[in-house]
């Protein structure tokens, strides 16, 4: 009889239990972009961006639009930059048409809201090719 009980407990704690771990990876990330000088058609969602984490592109461009880019992350975990942020950043660069992202900044919040969320904001400039 016993075991039977012990059988049942684990049978409904082990949804909550894959519930809890894969809430403490959840990230939620939110961008935006601001034009720069006039806006360009947005590119389609597989077209390439090129990412210049250093350095600058060898080809003459434009400054098109400031990115802005705000990850939150729980579970003690921490936003990435490279997992979290440019992905993010990228789709920002589509929406604003542009070619690639220069000048990329990372910044962490002032305060987290909570103990277990770490929130960092990652801000570029987004340019298109002359």
């Amino acid at each position: 009889m016993m075991n039977r009980f012990f059988g049942r407990a684990q049978a409904l704690l082990l949804p909550a239990v894959c519930s809890v771990i894969l809430m403490a990876g959840c990230a939620t990330e939110v961008g935006s972009f601001t034009p720069i000088t006039r806006t360009y058609p947005p590119k389609l969602p597989k077209t390439q961006v090129d990412v210049f984490t250093t350095g600058m592109p060898s080809r003459s461009f434009e400054r098109v639009a400031i990115l802005d880019v705000h990850c939150e992350s729980q579970g003690f975990m921490t936003p990435n930059l490279k997992s979290d942020g440019i992905p993010k950043l990228i789709e920002q660069a589509r929406a604003a048409g542009c070619d690639a992202i220069i000048e990329i900044r990372e910044k962490a919040a002032q305060a987290n809201w909570t103990l277990e969320t770490s929130v960092k904001n990652y801000t570029a400039v987004g340019v298109a090719y002359k």
